[in-house]
């Protein structure tokens, strides 16, 4: 008779990492052998850690989310109530006394909590929520001289030389234009605070290597030290008295959504380098893309 397989056993290591499986193989009522299998589960075991962390944090995103908005609406009720009471105290004391100048400092530093409080719930909100993005293809030179010309009178104010090397050339950018427009304003303003009067900032766009686009922002300003470079992109963290320290990860979020990346090197008391890499339009072209059935709708794009 020809041997047949019986009901097999299963066995789990302790540590998890491998499973086997053992069915005796008989022939009649006498048993010839064993049939094991080992199965190595440790990627298994892996992503479904990983799943079960995405969906944890997926959660929790939502309700921050949550949280942030409820926190968000009775702070504008505070804000508008605050103007309110200015107003009140401004028609009530024509004489300008000792008491109302007090009340009105009172207020106008309520009014600047405030205002930072719905900076800080902005960001966060920003930084948490899906991006809806709308594509395009743009030239990257037209966008890079239009944020330096909105930021004009802040150069001029900080008496920074702005010089600008941009390619004739450059090949054209997939991007949606008004958050790329956002991330790129958020740097160039870092690079005027970093620089100080009298500095001098630098913006060159170019193709590098991989045929991609990158936008080079350098300032001469005090540079970033070791120690803090290492967090820059940590959430909440800021040197700043008036930053949320959500700046850079916002930049960051925008441009890994639009299939960029940013790189940042800086060197005390020498300067910043920030370099922003865009794909072209022939490595982005598939965000452009779509196909349509017989009744003319889009499924797939």
């Amino acid at each position: 008779a020809l041997p047949c397989l019986k009901a097999g056993y299963e066995y789990r290591w302790m540590s998890g990492d491998f499973l086997f499986h053992g069915q005796p193989l008989l022939t009649e009522n006498e048993t010839v052998g064993h049939v094991i299998i080992f199965v190595d589960i440790t990627e298994k075991k892996l992503r479904e850690f990983q799943l079960r962390q995405a969906e944890s944090l997926a959660a929790l995103t939502n309700l921050s989310a949550g949280v942030a908005h409820e926190i968000k609406n009775p702070l504008t009720s505070i804000d508008i109530h605050i103007q309110l009471l200015n107003r009140e105290v401004q028609k009530f004391d024509q004489n300008n006394s000792e008491t109302a100048k007090n009340v009105k400092n009172f207020l106008t530093i309520v009014k600047e909590e405030i205002d930072r409080l719905n900076s800080i719930v902005q960001d966060f909100l920003f930084a948490v929520r899906p991006m809806s993005l709308n594509f395009s293809t743009e030239n990257i030179n037209d966008i890079v001289k239009e944020m330096i010309d909105f930021l004009k009178y802040e150069l001029i104010e900080a008496e920074i030389d702005i010089r600008l090397d941009l390619d004739k050339n450059i090949s054209g950018v997939v991007v949606d234009p008004k958050y790329l427009k956002q991330a790129l304003l958020n740097l160039i303003k870092n690079s005027i605070e970093a620089t100080g009067n009298g500095g001098e900032i630098r913006v060159k766009t170019e193709e590098v290597a991989d045929g991609d686009v990158a936008v080079y922002i350098i300032d001469n300003g005090e540079g970033i030290p070791e120690n803090i470079m290492s967090k820059i992109f940590e959430p909440y963290f800021t040197t700043r008295k008036s930053g949320t320290g959500l700046g850079l990860v916002i930049v960051y979020k925008i441009l890994k959504e639009l299939g960029g990346d940013l790189t940042i090197n800086s060197k005390v008391d020498e300067g910043t380098v920030v370099r922003v890499k865009l794909p072209v339009l022939e490595k982005n072209k598939k965000l452009l893309t779509f196909e349509e059935n017989d009744e003319g709708q889009v499924v797939n794009s």
